[in-house]
């Protein structure tokens, strides 16, 4: 079944300079997948660590799957995503990130799912792995094996885009039919930064029929090291791009009213996260007025201004809506302050927002 020239589905991996703990992992949930019926598209996305290549090219001899490498230059992880869908062959294609993992049994589950329903999108569980003993499922405001059609079920969806807690952003955990994500490829020049939430903002208006299944069959590793926990100022804007764009996709979709409010509550969620995990970060190693004066030439951009006035997010948690009222007073040295200790509680493996 190596040689499986029709799969059914192909998984979409770009990697980029994983630690070989994680690479081997995500490795391993392909090679012992309980159905052969995929093949699996691994790009090295321009990885500076030379043993990746190595590994890759090591792991597609010696595994009995369907395996195909192809080591290119650095397009980002939307860019590395439009490379891996153009070169597969499945009917269905599915993200996998190049430090999380697979169920063994996704394939398995999936086939099933595929083969008794007639939806060009299936949307799937995922645990957090935050170290070795911190997992836990995400919770999801999806009706099980119910289909969400036409307009009011894509308006549905979109509304859920916005809100937080519906853990319904990201590329992955999903799967989709070929002639679906041909028409909705990802915008590649968003590279890292909310490029998810544009991807899905297109998306959700693509499908003619979505379905959630209620398995957790994907594994998001919490990285510290990886390329979207980086706190740099290029990533910090990159978000500000995908929200110009996410607007532009919905202008023509809903009232301005209506856009405003869906991103505005949207982006309150990126303020508090660009602050604790970018430029107060204890990685960012600028001096901590250089930190606040970033911070503060940030919260100027006009979309990121308008969504700091915005006051009806009813849903934010105790701690966020802490840290929102915090920015708002300018008390920044508050904030770089539980910014350290964020990144302490997550390097011991603890459930943080």
């Amino acid at each position: 079944m190596k040689n499986n020239e029709n799969p059914l589905i192909s998984i979409v991996v770009p990697v980029y300079n994983v630690a070989s703990k994680f690479l081997e992992h995500m490795l391993d949930s392909i090679d012992k997948q309980t159905s052969t019926d995929f093949e699996a598209i691994i790009i090295n996305d321009g990885s500076t660590n030379t043993t990746i290549a190595n590994t890759l090219e090591a792991f597609k001899k010696k595994s009995n799957k369907n395996i195909k490498v192809y080591n290119e230059k650095n397009r980002g992880l939307a860019g590395a995503r439009n490379f891996g869908s153009r070169k597969s062959i499945g009917k269905w294609v599915m993200f996998l990130d190049g430090d999380d993992w697979l169920e063994f049994n996704t394939i398995e589950i999936l086939k099933r799912e595929i083969l008794k329903s007639d939806n060009d999108l299936i949307i799937f569980g995922t645990t957090k792995c935050m170290g070795q003993k911190t997992r836990y499922e995400y919770k999801y405001p999806y009706k099980t094996n119910y289909n969400y059609t036409g307009k009011d079920g894509q308006n549905y969806l979109l509304s859920l885009l916005f809100d937080f807690d519906s853990n319904a952003a990201a590329a992955y955990s999903k799967i989709f039919k070929r002639e679906l994500i041909n028409r909705v490829p990802h915008n590649d020049t968003l590279r890292q930064g909310a490029e998810g939430i544009e991807f899905n903002s297109r998306l959700y208006q693509n499908f003619q029929s979505a379905r959630f299944v209620n398995h957790y069959l994907y594994n998001y590793v919490y990285n510290g090291d990886s390329i979207s926990a980086k706190p740099t100022d290029e990533n910090n804007y990159f978000v500000i791009k995908a929200f110009e764009k996410i607007k532009e996709n919905l202008e023509h979709r809903f009232d301005s009213t209506t856009v405003n409010s869906l991103i505005n509550k949207r982006l309150q969620y990126v303020i508090i996260t660009s602050s604790i995990s970018g430029f107060f970060h204890p990685k960012n190693l600028d001096k901590y007025g250089v930190k606040k004066s970033k911070f503060q030439i940030f919260l100027k951009e006009p979309l990121i201004k308008s969504a700091l006035k915005f006051n009806s997010n009813k849903k934010m948690d105790r701690q966020r809506l802490i840290i929102l009222y915090l920015i708002r007073l300018r008390m920044y040295y508050v904030i770089n302050l539980m910014a350290k200790i964020r990144f302490i509680q997550k390097q011991k493996g603890k459930k943080v927002i």
